[in-house]
């Protein structure tokens, strides 16, 4: 559930959205370069969860929320949606995150979100659509991680990639922030709260004409501090933060769920998408105890729901690497820091029914694992799709089960077509300039 600093504003085709009155945190000033120019042409903006009927965006506005959103069909045609509006800032900041909930759109229609300031001046107008009615006969989507604004440069020309890419769905599995990434020893409330403001300034995602629906999940670097765990102190307020920050309520249809802190369920075109909180609920890097957590107890038995509520494939995404053992104990991976549950999990993933795909980031690089049928009871893969654009590394040896790899920046286009029990999938990892690193096809994961 949101926080109670969320205030919810009902209205109609055009909303209005007043002036904020609850904030969060009011922690001590930081120190640091301000967000981004202060009076920018541009509203940032991100389509969040999609359904045929639904679409949800965030927004970020400087200083006077008071603003309108309208929406109108393409082709001319009246739209007469609702929009629910929510909205939230932090106590100092002249930045207020704005949250639109818009139902009752026509499935598959091509439709104009245009922003208004309270005097009916136009701010910005995006393109967007919702899902349409008849699965496409194969979805396209993307998986990404790592995305450090430092490497401003960098940055523009993957963005540039990916937007051309054109994918129906767009998954973020991690460290699309880095709150920890700058010139100052704290990290407050104010501080993570900025570093989400500048990110957004940053990063062409948020400048996109033409929006793409869009599911995120933090790992380490957006949870706050490199490596932490559930013992950080700060996750609650970064919690808050995120929440405010990304618009991925649960739908009345059902076809986008909540689980325990930021986990998130997605059903899309007969396929389905678990995005994980590999933060909140995880104990120690080296915790080796029986009782040690990687999930939690309650997203454990929330994941089994979901898993167990059909036998159509799942892609099962995490920020961390699944089996990234290989690499190494001084590396975070399920495997190799959190053997005892990592057993468990193998033991889960044999009695469920769906087949299970797996996406990670986190580490940098990108690569595709073919697991053997002897570890799930059939054959499947990870899929690690990192970094969109950070700190590079050389590339590590892989273990017997890497197909292909790549350390250059990249994300990963995956098409896939699902039938009953089984789905049919390429990957091709792309670079700037729309460079394939690699491309892998017809891959198959099913159970029999």
């Amino acid at each position: 559930m949101r926080r109670d600093f969320l205030k919810s504003v009902l209205a109609g085709t055009a909303a209005w959205i007043a002036a904020p009155r609850e904030a969060i945190g009011r922690e001590t000033a930081l120190r640091g370069p301000s967000p981004g120019p202060e009076n920018p042409d541009f509203i940032p903006i991100l389509q969040g969860a999609t359904t045929p009927t639904t679409a949800q965006f965030s927004l970020l506005v400087l200083d006077d929320p008071r603003i309108r959103l309208e929406i109108a069909y393409v082709d001319g045609s009246p739209a007469f949606p609702s929009i629910r509006l929510s909205h939230a800032r932090h106590d100092g900041s002249r930045w207020i995150a704005i949250r639109a909930k818009v139902t009752g759109l026509e499935p598959g229609r091509d439709a104009v979100l245009r922003v208004f300031d309270a005097g009916g001046k136009l701010l910005d107008s995006r393109v967007f659509a919702t899902l349409k009615d008849v699965a496409p006969a194969a979805l396209r989507f993307v998986v990404a991680s790592c995305m450090n604004d430092a490497m401003i440069d960098d940055a523009k020309s993957m963005w540039e990639a990916l937007e051309t890419a054109r994918p129906d769905y767009l998954f973020l599995t991690g460290d699309s922030v880095y709150v920890d990434s700058g010139p100052w020893s704290i990290i407050d409330g104010k501080r993570i709260w900025r570093r989400y403001v500048e990110t957004r300034m940053a990063l062409g995602l948020y400048r996109w004409k033409r929006l793409v629906p869009t599911i995120v999940t933090w790992d380490d670097h957006d949870f706050g501090k490199n490596d932490k765990d559930s013992r950080w102190g700060m996750k609650d307020v970064s919690r808050a933060v995120f929440d405010a920050m990304y618009a991925q309520d649960a739908t009345d249809d059902g076809l986008v769920s909540e689980g325990p802190g930021i986990a998130r369920g997605v059903s899309v075109y007969g396929h389905r998408f678990l995005l994980t909180d590999g933060r909140s609920f995880r104990s120690g890097r080296w915790a080796r105890e029986k009782n040690e957590t990687f999930w939690g107890v309650e997203q454990d038995r929330w994941m089994d729901d979901v898993l167990r509520s059909s036998d159509q494939p799942l892609w099962l995404m995490n920020g961390t690497q699944f089996f990234g053992g290989y690499r190494g104990g001084l590396t975070w991976s399920f495997e190799g820091n959190h053997a005892h549950r990592f057993r468990d999990f193998i033991d889960r993933m044999r009695r469920i029914e769906a087949p299970v795909i797996l996406c990670s980031g986190d580490v940098h690089f990108s690569e595709v694992q073919e697991i053997e049928p002897e570890i799930f009871g059939y054959g499947t893969y990870e899929i690690t799709s990192s970094a969109m654009h950070s700190f590079t590394r050389s590339l590590p040896e892989g273990s017997a089960r890497r197909m292909a790899a790549t350390n250059f920046y990249n994300f990963c286009l995956i098409e896939a077509t699902a039938a009953g029990r089984e789905v049919g999938f390429d990957v091709t990892c792309v670079g700037a300039g729309g460079r394939e690193h690699f491309k892998l096809r017809d891959l198959v994961v099913g159970r029999r």
